[in-house]
């Protein structure tokens, strides 16, 4: 503790001071440096400048080691896991899917764009690729960071310890974490799935905690015309947008439709926040 004053107000500039703030260099040293270097692929803690992505609450707790304590976690009892709600949806004679096309867009603007060789014109459009590929990326690509997934199939019924999902790995391993999907599927069986996650730039699948790709991300949305919404962790373009945060912002489209009140892409205006 001696590593740490409490009664010093800092003005953090970036990860590594407002770490070592809360935890002290040793801690930081052991738990956060190489992690965090691996996990976004940079070659200083310093490059990345936002702080609020990681709602892991306190960094140093009494009590419960918890990371998410008093919250519940849900996953469908189906095997298929949420297929069969989308299923559903297909069957609808109110709805009209689409799968496997490729869609091109004629007119941003006017909401045009063909499908199956065909135009089509909508009222309202929800979007869930990253904005500067919609935009074509007129103000420069954006950045993501990727994972390259090696499975492993053991022949045990579990690996991890009861209660335990994944398991982070701090120090000069290429992988960031393992899983066991068992544990937050309760997916019965006598044999075990469980992945190693080693960070690439395969794939968009984190945008990464920049102010400066945030504030680009923000230019792309505040360009989008009217009648655009951009929800989920890729359409903001925030780390933090989580399953449930995807849900909360559907949620809330179908109150501005209701409502006419729109007034802008993102349905909540939290994630215009930088910090």
């Amino acid at each position: 503790m001696r590593e740490i004053n409490s009664n010093k107000k800092i003005d953090y500039k970036n990860l590594e001071d407002y770490w070592i703030s809360a935890t002290g260099k040793t801690l930081y040293s052991k738990f956060i440096d190489r992690y965090n270097k691996k996990m976004w692929l940079v070659k200083s803690n310093k490059e990345i400048d936002t702080f609020s992505w990681s709602p892991k609450g306190p960094a140093l707790k009494k009590g419960s080691r918890a990371v998410y304590g008093g919250q519940i976690c849900s996953y469908p009892k189906s095997l298929d896991g949420y297929n069969n709600f989308f299923d559903k949806l297909q069957k609808s004679k109110k709805i009209k899917v689409i799968l496997k096309e490729q869609v091109k867009v004629i007119n941003l603007k006017k909401k045009i764009f063909k499908i199956r060789n065909k135009k089509e014109k909508f009222d309202i459009i929800v979007n869930t690729i990253s904005p500067d590929f919609l935009l074509n990326y007129k103000f420069g690509e954006l950045k993501f960071i990727g994972r390259d997934i090696h499975k492993i199939v053991l022949p045990v019924k579990n690996l991890l310890p009861n209660k335990v999902a994944f398991i982070y790995y701090a120090n000069n391993e290429k992988f960031t974490r393992i899983c066991e999907f068992k544990k937050f599927t309760k997916h019965k069986s006598n044999s075990t799935l469980v992945l190693l996650e080693f960070p690439s730039f395969n794939g968009k699948h984190y945008p990464l905690p920049l102010k400066k790709e945030i504030k680009k991300a923000q230019k792309y949305l505040k360009s989008l015309p009217d009648g655009y919404f951009s929800i989920g962790r890729a359409g903001s373009y925030r780390y933090e947008v989580d399953m449930d945060d995807s849900i909360e912002q559907a949620l809330k489209i179908e109150e501005i439709i209701k409502d006419n009140s729109y007034d802008g892409p993102l349905p909540l205006k939290r994630w215009w926040n930088l910090n």
